[in-house]
């Protein structure tokens, strides 16, 4: 995959809509960032499609049903179990070893699988890095080739996987060990149903609404959206 590109035009747009120029880190100004996304946006979008058909194809390649991309993270979802076969993949391609070889410690990317009774998720995770130009980011179901826009279906998708869902534009899977499993979360919303009144007068009651509201800032699932 290729982001040459990319870089320029997505780190130009990240400046431009956070506004985040200073008088003492002045290397861009709101003007030549205009003029960069303006002369290369043709470029990175040429190279935008071409990453998501490869991202897309490997996708299919070993069975995967679902595809999210953000800028610190891929993510391949499937009811199936993708043996491996997918990490393996990715882990050898030369984009992968590429970025590994120009970061380093926490920077460096990693690939990471969480398995429930329900399905499978092998996420790629690395510090901010755009393989895709921001619109082209998302949630897809790769059996009707579709992106998913709505923020309660996608929601509803994951946790037929058995997972959670981590809060953000677009929102991705949140791994099992920082928001819990399906069981887990279904039990501590039923405690908290149970228990949220009393928060003021038990010191348990107490404990598990800031257990429940410390994962939900985060994360949200079915019926705590």
């Amino acid at each position: 995959m290729k982001t040459e590109y990319i870089g320029q035009y997505s780190e130009a747009r990240y400046r431009l809509r956070g506004n985040r120029y200073s008088w003492h880190h002045n290397d861009h100004t709101r003007d030549s960032d205009r003029l960069v996304m303006f002369t290369v946006e043709s470029h990175a979008r040429e190279e935008s499609t071409a990453n998501f058909k490869y991202l897309q194809d490997l996708g299919w390649r070993h069975g995967a049903e679902l595809m999210v991309v953000n800028d610190s993270k891929i993510q391949y979802v499937s009811e199936r179990s993708l043996d491996g076969s997918i990490r393996y993949e990715i882990e050898n391609s030369q984009w992968y070893r590429d970025l590994a070889d120009t970061e380093e410690g926490w920077r460096k990317p990693m690939v990471e699988t969480d398995i429930t009774d329900r399905g499978e998720c092998v996420t790629v995770r690395f510090h901010r890095h755009n393989w895709l130009i921001s619109e082209h980011m998302g949630v897809y179901d790769l059996e009707t080739e579709k992106r998913v826009k709505n923020r309660e279906q996608i929601i509803r998708m994951f946790w037929d996987y058995g997972f959670a869902t981590w809060r953000g534009r677009p929102p991705t899977v949140a791994r099992i060990r920082w928001s819990g499993s399906r069981e887990e979360l279904e039990e501590l919303s039923d405690l908290y149903e149970r228990h949220r009144w009393r928060s003021y007068v038990s010191d348990m009651a107490k404990k598990i609404t800031s257990a429940y509201r410390s994962i939900n800032r985060y994360a949200a699932w079915p019926g705590s959206w």
